[in-house]
C-alpha cells in the first residue's frame, strides 16, 4: 500500500469514526427526547385530571333545589 492508498484508508477510517460518533451522540439525543416527551404526556395526563376534577367540583355546587317553571299562565280564582 503507498502513501496515498494508506491516506485515503486513514481518512475513509475517520469518517467512519465520525458517522459512528455522529449516530452515538444522535441516539442519546433520542433517548433525551424520548424521555422529554414522556415527561410531557404526564403533565397533560395531570392536567386533564385536573380540570376534570375542576369540573366536576363545579358540578356539584349546582343548585339541586331549583326546578323549572313553565311559562304557562295559571289563572287563580279568590274565594268570597
Amino acid at each position: 500500500m503507498d502513501e496515498n492508498e494508506r491516506a485515503l484508508y486513514i481518512i475513509s477510517v475517520a469518517a467512519e469514526l465520525a458517522g459512528v460518533k455522529r449516530i452515538l451522540e444522535l441516539e442519546v439525543e433520542l433517548e433525551e427526547a424520548e424521555a422529554e416527551i414522556e415527561r410531557l404526556r404526564e403533565l397533560v395526563r395531570r392536567a386533564r385530571q385536573e380540570i376534570a376534577e375542576a369540573e366536576e367540583r363545579v358540578h356539584r355546587k349546582y343548585r339541586r333545589d331549583l326546578v323549572p317553571v313553565s311559562n304557562a299562565i295559571v289563572h287563580v280564582r279568590r274565594r268570597r
